[in-house]
């Protein structure tokens, strides 16, 4: 568990890190790929994070965290879906200890 948390951590700091400074994260890429269009990468990553990352739901509830309602509903389609024998609650598929604070996960762009 613990191991899972510093993950969790480790991943939403470099969120909040490419969020403060797209193009030095961006700018940093090329260390390992010096081909890379700076603009048009800081461009792709700033369209994901608006479209992926911080979303109307995420403004709510914090990244990496999902609202109770839709993830029932997530369960509810996967449980018809595959004709499940039984539908697993939230608490079964999604554990927010991991998680860091919720002041942490708010970003915007």
């Amino acid at each position: 568990p613990n191991a899972v948390r510093g993950l969790v951590k480790a991943i939403n700091r470099g969120m909040a890190e490419c969020i403060r400074d797209p193009a030095g994260s961006v700018s940093a890429m090329t260390a390992v790929e010096p081909l890379l269009n700076i603009d048009l990468e800081r461009q792709r990553m700033l369209l994901s994070l608006r479209r992926h990352i911080i979303t109307r739901e995420a403004l709510e509830v914090g990244a990496g965290d999902i609202s109770p309602a839709r993830m029932t509903t997530n369960i509810d389609v996967i449980a018809a879906e595959y004709q499940l024998p039984r539908k697993p609650s939230v608490d079964e598929v999604f554990n927010r200890s991991f998680l860091p604070p919720i002041a942490d996960r708010k970003f915007s762009i």
